[in-house]
């Protein structure tokens, strides 16, 4: 009985020094360590991304305006416009640059009311009907 233990517990052994011998599979734990530093570089740009956003605030510099013609409302403030036609050189009235709002995404849009209305928010309990 004890032949046929030692005989596999030979077997055993056997593998065990040739997979020993081997050459390690590095690619295996290569391949991983990639995805996890790709993910971690990922996360950190955007980390910095979001971060850069919230300091620097909306610019809207390099987005899409058109310039308007402004109009009095019923109190005579400057508050309405309109829209200039493209042959309109010789327009002599008060004129304004507004921001075209249809090629912003939501979040942009987001970003500006937030901004805008952020600042005067406090205030709204005080003034409230």
């Amino acid at each position: 009985q004890n032949i046929y233990l030692s005989a596999h517990a030979t077997r055993i052994q056997r593998w065990f020094r040739v997979q020993r011998q081997r050459p390690f599979e590095f690619y295996r734990c290569r391949a991983a360590v990639i995805k996890l530093q790709a993910n971690i570089r990922r996360h950190q740009a955007q980390e910095l991304v979001n971060l850069m956003k919230a300091t620097l605030g909306v610019h809207v510099n390099y987005h899409l305006s058109e310039t308007v013609a402004l109009e009095k409302d019923s109190l005579g403030k400057l508050s309405k416009h309109s829209s200039l036609p493209s042959d309109a050189t010789e327009f002599t009235g008060p004129t304004c640059q507004i921001l075209v709002t249809q090629s912003l995404s939501r979040y942009q849009k987001f970003r500006l009311v937030e901004a805008s209305v952020g600042k005067i928010q406090p205030y709204w309990r005080w003034y409230r009907v």
